[in-house]
């Protein structure tokens, strides 16, 4: 898989994970968690940067990580396709 195609999938991933992140926090902001974030915006403000930061950075990390195993495994097939022969 060439470069751009991993940034793409990557960036996919970061965007992916930070509408996860803003669904997570819309949850918590809509339930019980609500009341005890609304005295505290400092709270509130770390609380939605760890979700969103966090569901971006982890759903992002879990993409690149897929493709890299994928890409190892098909350049280990066509080793031993090349030892083979």
């Amino acid at each position: 898989m060439s470069e751009p195609w991993k940034l793409v999938i990557g960036f996919i991933g970061v965007v992916g994970g930070f509408v996860g992140g803003l669904f997570g926090l819309s949850a918590i902001m809509s339930g019980p968690g609500a009341a005890l974030l609304d005295d505290r915006p400092t709270v509130t403000f770390l609380v939605s940067v760890g979700l969103c930061g966090g569901g971006a950075a982890l759903v992002g990390w879990v993409f690149l990580s897929i493709i890299g195993y994928v890409e190892k495994r098909s350049k280990r097939a066509k080793r031993r396709k090349k030892k083979r022969k």
